[in-house]
């Protein structure tokens, strides 16, 4: 147990000290705003404040944690105070200020206004409250955290359940047609095997991901189809039996892919959250949006109203790295109504396209990347959890030799396991 002093104990105070101790550290604590009480207190403290009470630890605080409204802020003032900047990172404040959206309107990290004073790589958060803890350990030599273990999480986002297979004929002309005039022979062949039965769909990688023994996520696309949204049709029966078949088997959960426009219409989401629990007689309470289109509040708002209690979408989807800072899944809080919600948010790092397609990657200097950022969560025994497509772990097209990255992933990331 350990004894904070704050001018003034509030919801932004509860929420960054909550996390930092309870929920990285695994330490217990208590607020005070009684000057008396805390100088009386002989056991492990430190105060938080705009000055010093008496001889104590003490950290300078800003004006940010005290307020309630969402104002620009002073970056230079909130960086020189760390509680204060690991509530700016987890609560995602710079997404509620003006910022420049990308041609899908979301926020990006080139859009970031804190991205070059803070190192998106590590994940800043997890690393202060360990140098916290050790700062707090030489005054206090029994104050302990309770260790935690190194976790991976992997997710599959299916956005085609198959390349060729179960198609409406019209489309599969259309697909044959277009290698034929492009003169791509080579996918032609295969298109005819995989239609006469004669070889497997190369999209069809769920016997591969089971036979890893890994829990996995997969995030389902179930909307009605859009420029964006090629996803095979909800009533397709063979895509609703796989669906049923992945919920059903060992190792794995489902969750809702939301389609591209349902971001921006509740009624949308709604009915593709429901045909979903139609479909799998269960409720579905775990989600991840397409495109990574996440809008705060609105969102996680709409999420809330519908019963999801997790999502996967906190990450740069044109970078790797920690958009809220940290490696450790936490509660969003609501900056709007300046309150915490019961909306747990588990922050991935990296995603394939973004190692791909945004920054453009070599196969060695992608997995490179993801080996540094393996060890930065390892270093702090904290959560990674990884977006790949089965397209991309297919080894076709574009994607071939990709699969060798993902599974140099999976290699570390159970040595890792074994580790903690």
């Amino acid at each position: 147990m350990i004894l904070i002093y704050v001018p003034e104990i509030n919801e932004r105070i509860k929420y960054i000290f909550t996390f930092i101790f309870e929920q990285i550290l695994g330490i217990s604590f208590r607020l005070t705003d009684c000057v008396i009480h805390f100088t009386k207190e002989t056991s492990p403290k430190f105060s938080y404040s705009f000055s010093l009470v008496k001889n104590e630890i003490h950290y300078l605080a800003c004006n940010l944690l005290f307020e309630t409204d969402i104002k620009t802020q002073n970056l230079g003032e909130v960086l020189k105070d760390p509680f204060a900047t690991a509530f700016f990172l987890l609560s995602r404040y710079e997404e509620y200020l003006p910022y420049q959206k990308d041609i899908h309107h979301r926020f990006s990290y080139k859009a970031s206004s804190i991205k070059d004073k803070i190192d998106p790589l590590v994940p800043w958060i997890d690393t202060f409250a360990y140098k916290l803890f050790d700062q707090l350990k030489k005054s206090f030599p029994s104050l302990n955290y309770k260790a935690r273990k190194f976790t991976y999480i992997n997710t599959i986002d299916i956005d085609h359940a198959w390349l060729y297979k179960n198609k409406f004929w019209l489309k599969k002309c259309k697909a044959l047609g277009k290698n034929i005039l492009t003169f791509r022979w080579k996918d032609f062949h295969q298109q005819i095997l995989v239609l006469s039965g004669l070889k497997s769909d190369p999209y069809y990688i769920y016997p591969y991901i089971q036979k890893l023994e890994i829990p996995t996520i997969y995030f389902i696309s179930f909307g009605l189809g859009s420029q964006w949204d090629t996803n095979h049709n909800p009533k397709n029966s063979a895509y609703q039996k796989l669906i049923v078949q992945l919920y059903n088997q060992d190792y794995t959960t489902i969750g809702l892919h939301p389609s591209y426009f349902s971001n921006k219409d509740f009624t949308i989401l709604k009915k593709e959250k429901l045909a979903l629990e139609k479909l799998v007689k269960q409720k579905i309470i775990i989600s991840r949006q397409h495109f990574i289109k996440l809008h705060l509040p609105e969102t996680y708002n709409n999420l809330i109203r519908l019963n999801i209690t997790a999502d996967f979408s906190m990450g740069f989807q044109d970078h790797i790295g920690f958009r809220a800072g940290t490696c450790t899944p936490f509660y969003w809080f609501d900056l709007k109504n300046n309150q915490v919600t019961e909306l747990k948010v588990y922050p991935f790092c990296v995603m394939d396209v973004t190692l791909k397609n945004y920054m453009q990657l070599s196969i060695e200097e992608a997995e490179n990347k993801l080996l540094n950022l393996l060890h930065a969560v390892k270093k702090v025994n904290g959560t990674f959890i990884s977006i790949f497509h089965n397209d991309s772990l297919s080894s076709h097209g574009q994607w071939r030799l990709w699969k060798n990255v993902y599974e140099k992933l999976i290699s570390k990331a159970n040595d890792f396991k074994v580790q903690s």
